[in-house]
């Protein structure tokens, strides 16, 4: 599995993201379009009913402070664990046919 930007490239798909948890939901794109997992259930959309897709809230750093951003991103995660909370998440807007999802 690799990461390429956004995205994690596995052999047999593409996810924005991360790949699915059994704790939480997974983005998918294929070639029919995007389908979104999450715990109360499933949505697909083709690429003709989307209109734009927007992520929000990825973490971004310049190159000095990558180490720095890795190590308080660990400690953030593993005091997550410890308090009952995940690490953060992004949000994936998209504007369909048929109006905004989230």
């Amino acid at each position: 599995m690799a990461m390429v930007g956004l995205f994690r490239v596995t052999p047999d798909t593409v996810y924005v993201g991360s790949p699915p948890s059994a704790a939480g939901g997974s983005v998918r794109l294929t070639g029919d379009g995007l389908e979104a997992v999450d715990p109360d259930g499933s949505r697909t959309w083709t690429w003709e009913e989307l209109r734009s897709a927007v992520v929000e809230g990825v973490p971004a750093e310049g190159p000095s402070g990558r180490a720095a951003k890795l190590l308080g991103s660990v400690v953030s995660a593993a005091a997550g664990v410890f308090l009952g909370e995940g690490p953060p998440e992004t949000t994936l807007r998209l504007e369909t046919e048929n109006g905004p999802e989230e």
